[in-house]
């Protein structure tokens, strides 16, 4: 039970800093926009250079070598995902990121048991997103 509870802390702490990121999406220096990455994947000990290369399946690969099963966290890390490929510049490595953002949040909605209006939303935006570019 004291491990759920700090798991839970943990991810409601990703959720602020996730929630930071998004509203620097627009605006908002590059390096700010890492070292926020930076401090969300340290929170779960966590590669940030590893989350941003890997794709998808390796990025799943990578939590379960961490042990790190909780879908409450590949769908945050599927933001971090989807918000630095806002920072990218080459349309191809955008479109990757992208496409991993939204593999990952498929994930958790085949795997789940809990179904997700806001994943739904966000899933529909990553592929408007991949449809622009």
């Amino acid at each position: 039970m004291i491990k759920q509870d700090y798991l839970l802390k943990q991810i409601e702490e990703l959720g602020k800093v996730l929630s930071e990121l998004t509203s620097l999406r627009k605006h908002g220096n590059a390096a700010r926009k890492y070292e926020i990455i930076e401090q969300s994947c340290e929170i779960f000990g966590l590669d940030k250079n590893k989350i941003l290369s890997f794709n998808s399946l390796e990025t799943i690969e990578y939590l379960k070598s961490k042990g790190i099963y909780d879908f409450n966290l590949v769908e945050l890390i599927a933001g971090i995902v989807f918000e630095e490929s806002f920072m990218r510049t080459n349309s191809k490595e955008k479109n990757n990121k992208l496409q991993d953002a939204y593999e990952l949040l498929v994930f958790v909605d085949k795997n789940s048991k809990c179904f997700s209006f806001e994943r739904q939303i966000k899933m529909d935006e990553i592929l408007l997103q991949i449809q622009k570019h």
